[in-house]
């Protein structure tokens, strides 16, 4: 389970997350752009529940998963390199994807493993920990605000870190078979 825990911190340690409302409005988003920004975020995730699940099956959840958090550093890189409406909508979609597929494979896969393993009836139990992992995660994120004055730069290169080293937590989990 050590895998599964790390991924959930690294994934939701991203010190961008308490600060990219403001990049984005430093880059002239006004109130009704950011909300439409937040909107084309959950449209993401909504509207590529059924896809995302057809090519999970056909990856496997691992790389479902991995595949997800590349999208959520390409929409990172993305608002950097092009700090636009348009760039950050593409982002924001991207982000609102990887949601689906973290969505969508997570759970699973946490199941599987545990009933490869014949853990499967401490499932709820490692769901609860990794929701307060993921809680430490988010809370350590706020030091993103401390970052700001070294720029948007190293808060997002930072966030990056965090999505690759919760991509090798993922790829370090092995599945066994039943």
């Amino acid at each position: 389970l050590f895998n599964v825990y790390a991924f959930a911190f690294f994934n939701k340690l991203l010190l961008l997350s308490p600060v990219y409302a403001v990049f984005m409005q430093e880059h002239g988003m006004t109130d009704m752009q950011l909300s439409a920004l937040f909107i084309i975020l959950s449209v993401g995730t909504f509207m590529t529940q059924i896809p995302v699940t057809w090519v999970t099956n056909k990856l496997g959840q691992k790389n479902a998963i991995n595949l997800g958090q590349l999208l959520k550093a390409v929409a990172f890189v993305l608002w950097l390199i092009w700090p636009t409406f348009w760039g950050f909508s593409i982002g924001m979609f991207l982000w609102g994807i990887q949601a689906a597929f973290f969505n969508v494979a997570y759970e699973g896969l946490l199941y599987d493993e545990l009933r490869a393993r014949r853990h499967h009836e401490v499932y709820a139990r490692a769901l609860g920990m990794r929701y307060n992992v993921s809680a430490v995660a988010v809370a350590l994120s706020a030091f993103g605000s401390l970052m700001m004055p070294l720029g948007y730069e190293w808060i997002t290169i930072a966030s990056l870190v965090s999505v690759a080293l919760s991509m090798v937590a993922i790829k370090r989990i092995q599945i066994r078979a039943n």
